[in-house]
Order: structure tokens, then C-alpha cells, then sequence
């Protein structure tokens, strides 16, 4: 009897190890159908980003490379990739560096400059989201600080744009840069 009992055992051991395998063919079955998925996903974004570089990219560099001319006085005019395929920006000498060797206030501003252009030239980014920046023009020096606050006027005229800042300098110029600025004190 006690023969039987370890058949049996033995026979239920191997219908566990059965179902145990069914069910792992059946995951891998499934699992390799949304790998597939994945990849199929995957390449169509990819096409899709590769569309929007060759026909937006190139008109999002040239706006912001207009406003970073128009930020800095004229003394950075262009933004662009390299052939390495990181961000690079020119001066008006066409010294070309990286944006690490840039100042903090020139570095920011390029970055503001490639938000504005991208937010005015790719088609519906965003277009019922208000534009936020908290005290984003507080490292740019006198100048530089009038050429962002005419850059934001601009955005201004097709966005929302909202701006936080405890200067009253940074209010007085978004009033002359020319857009119907309300000012909420809180």
C-alpha cells in the first residue's frame, strides 16, 4: 500500500510539474507577444521623432537661436547640434562652444530661448497649458533681462504666460516690453 501511495505521489508530482509547465509556456507565449508589441511601438516613435526632427527641429533651432541673439544683445546668435549630436551654441564671432562652458545666466537664457521656440513652432505643444516660469530672468543682467522679458511678450501674444518674481524691476519691464501684463500681488 504504501507503494501505491508514493505512485501516487509521484504521478500527482508530475501532473504539478505539467500544469506548472503549461503555464509558463503560456506566459512566455504571452510575454513574447508584448515584447513584440513593444518593439513594433517602439520603431513607429522612433519614425515619428525622426518626422517631427527633420521638419520641426529645424525651425525650433533657428527661432531660438533668433531669440538668444535677441536675449544676449547679439552676442550669441546661433543654437544648433553638432555633429556629435549635443546642443551647441555660436557667438557673434562664430566661436562655437558646448552649453557647459557657458555662464549661468547665458546658459539659462538659451534654455529659455529653446522653450519659447519650441512652445511657438511645434504644432499644438501644449497649447491649452499656461506657460510658467518662477523668477526665470532673476541671473540675467540689465540688459539681457529687457531682451527675455520682449522674448516672453512674444510667447505672450499666442500663450498664457504667467510669470512669478518678487522684482518689481522684472514687473516694469514685462509692462514696457508691450503685452497687456495684469500683476496679481500675493
Amino acid at each position: 500500500m504504501g507503494q501505491i501511495l508514493a505512485q501516487a505521489r509521484h504521478a500527482r508530482a508530475f501532473d504539478d510539474a505539467k500544469l506548472e509547465h503549461a503555464m509558463l509556456t503560456t506566459r512566455l507565449a504571452d510575454s513574447l507577444q508584448d515584447y513584440a508589441r513593444l518593439l513594433l511601438e517602439k520603431r513607429l516613435l522612433a519614425r515619428a521623432i525622426s518626422a517631427w526632427e527633420g521638419q520641426s527641429q529645424p525651425a525650433v533651432y533657428r527661432r531660438a537661436s533668433a531669440l538668444l541673439a535677441q536675449m544676449t544683445a547679439g552676442a550669441w546668435t546661433s543654437v544648433r547640434i553638432g555633429g556629435d549630436g549635443h546642443l551647441e551654441v555660436a557667438d557673434d564671432r562664430g566661436a562655437v562652444r558646448d552649453p557647459l562652458y557657458l555662464s549661468t545666466g547665458t546658459r539659462q537664457q538659451l534654455y529659455l530661448a529653446l522653450r519659447i521656440a519650441l512652445l511657438q513652432e511645434a504644432a499644438n505643444v501644449g497649447r491649452s497649458v499656461p506657460v510658467v516660469c518662477d523668477d526665470i530672468l532673476v541671473n540675467f543682467d540689465d540688459d539681457r533681462r529687457t531682451g527675455a522679458a520682449r522674448a516672453l511678450a512674444d510667447l505672450a501674444r499666442t500663450r498664457q504666460v504667467i510669470v512669478f518674481t518678487c522684482h518689481r524691476e522684472v514687473v516694469r519691464l514685462l509692462r514696457d516690453a508691450g503685452t497687456g501684463t495684469n500683476v496679481v500681488k500675493l
